[in-house]
C-alpha cells in the first residue's frame, strides 16, 4: 500500500496498529522461545556424559558464511585467560591442538603443509609429504621453493636455528647463508662453513672426512694430515684406473729435476728461480747426478742460485741428469712432529 498509514481512513488506521502490535509480539515470542530452547540444549549437553557430548549423533555440521560487507567471518575477542579454541581427538581427555589466549597455535601432532590434494567435497583430502614420522611436513607441487625464509630487518638476525634436548644451540643458518655449529649458546657457535668467494666454500673450524670427498679442486689453507694413503688416480689405456702414491719424508723437502751437458769437463747449472723462491737454498741442499755417458761427475761450488758440475775423467762433453732436493722455506726445522689429535689439525677449503 503506497503512502503508509497516514493515507488510510480512520477505521483502517486502527486495524494497521493492531496488526503491527501482533507482529511485534509474535517476533518477541519467537525470540524468547528460541532463547529458552538454546538454554535447555546447553544444559542438556553440559549434563550429558563425555562420550555423549562428543558423539556424532549430538552434533550437526555448522558452516559460517561471511556477510558481504563484514570484514571477518568470525571474530574471537579473548580475555587473556584459558584457550581461544581447542581440538580433541575421539575419546581424548586433553586437547591435541589449541589456540592460546594470544591466538598462537600449539599442537603435539603433525602439521602438514602440502600443495598435493585429491577428491572434492566431503572427500577432499590434502596428501601428507610421506609416511615417515615427523612433526612438520612440507610438500610443494610448484616450481618454486617448498620453504622460503626471509630474515628480519634487524641486527643479529638469522634464518634458522636448531637446539638439542638441553636447549643448547647446535646449528644455525645465518642471514648470508653461512652455516654455524656449536653446542652451547648462540654466541658460542665455534664452527662456520661459508661462501668465501665465487664457487669457494671455507670453514673457520676443522673439517674431517670419514668417507669419500669428491671435488674438482681441493685447497687446504693450513695443515693436512692423513691417517691413510695419499694417492693420485690415473686413467690408463689398457689397465683402467690406477693409484699412484705420494712419497713421504721425515722432513719438508721440495725437489726439482733437470739435464745438462759438460763443456770442457765442467758446467755451472743455474737453479730455477721459481724453485729457489719456494725453498731455502741458504740451508744445505742435495744434488744427485746421473751421467748419460762414460764419465765420473761431482759437484762443487754449491750456492743459493747455482751449483758446479765437473768430470774426473772420461768425455769432457758428457751429458747428465740431476735431481735437487732442498728444504721448504719456513719449514726448515720441522721433523717427525708428534700428532696429538688428527682431527684438530685438518682444515680444508673446498672449491
Amino acid at each position: 500500500m503506497q503512502g503508509g498509514p497516514s493515507m488510510l481512513p480512520a477505521h483502517c488506521k486502527f486495524v494497521w496498529a493492531v496488526t503491527l502490535t501482533v507482529k511485534h509480539w509474535a517476533a518477541s515470542f519467537r525470540l524468547g522461545l528460541m532463547s529458552l530452547l538454546a538454554i535447555a540444549l546447553m544444559l542438556t549437553v553440559e549434563n550429558a556424559p563425555v562420550s555423549a557430548q562428543y558423539s556424532a549423533q549430538y552434533c550437526d555440521d555448522e558452516t559460517i558464511v561471511k556477510c558481504y560487507y563484514s570484514s571477518s567471518a568470525l571474530d574471537l575477542h579473548l580475555d587473556g585467560h584459558g584457550k581461544a579454541m581447542r581440538f580433541f581427538v575421539p575419546n581424548g581427555q586433553e586437547p591435541r591442538t589449541y589456540f592460546n589466549d594470544s591466538g598462537m597455535l600449539y599442537t603435539n601432532g603433525w602439521m602438514v603443509l602440502s600443495g598435493v590434494y585429491s577428491g572434492s567435497g566431503d572427500g577432499y583430502n590434502i596428501a601428507p609429504p610421506s609416511s615417515d614420522p615427523s612433526m612438520l611436513g612440507i610438500w610443494s607441487d610448484v616450481g618454486g621453493p617448498a620453504l622460503q625464509v626471509r630474515a628480519a630487518n634487524a641486527p643479529g638476525t638469522y634464518l634458522l636455528g636448531g637446539l638439542n634436548r638441553y636447549g643448547q644451540y647446535t646449528f644455525s643458518i645465518e642471514e648470508n647463508g653461512a652455516l654455524q655449529w656449536g653446542a652451547s649458546t648462540r654466541g658460542g657457535m665455534d664452527t662456520k662453513l661459508y661462501r668465501a668467494s665465487a664457487a669457494t666454500l671455507r670453514t673457520s673450524g676443522n673439517f674431517t672426512v670419514d668417507g669419500n670427498l669428491n671435488t674438482r679442486t681441493l685447497l687446504v689453507n693450513g695443515n693436512f694430515t692423513a691417517t691413510g694413503l695419499k694417492s693420485a688416480t690415473v686413467e690408463t689405456s689398457s689397465y683402467g684406473k690406477r693409484k699412484l702414491y705420494a712419497m713421504e719424508s721425515p722432513e719438508n723437502w721440495f725437489e726439482d729435476f733437470g739435464s745438462a751437458k759438460l763443456m770442457n769437463g765442467q758446467i755451472v747449472v743455474a737453479l730455477d728461480p721459481i724453485f729457489v723462491d719456494t725453498v731455502n737454498t741458504a740451508e744445505p741442499y742435495h744434488v744427485f747426478l746421473t751421467p748419460n755417458g762414460d764419465c765420473t761427475l761431482y759437484t762443487t761450488q754449491k750456492n743459493s742460485l747455482s751449483f758446479k758440475v765437473s768430470s774426473h775423467d772420461g768425455e769432457s762433453n758428457c751429458e747428465f741428469d740431476y735431481r735437487i732436493i732442498a728444504k721448504r722455506k719456513g719449514y726448515e726445522n720441522v721433523r717427525l712432529e708428534t700428532v696429538a689429535d688428527v682431527e684438530q689439525e685438518t682444515q680444508v677449503t673446498e672449491k
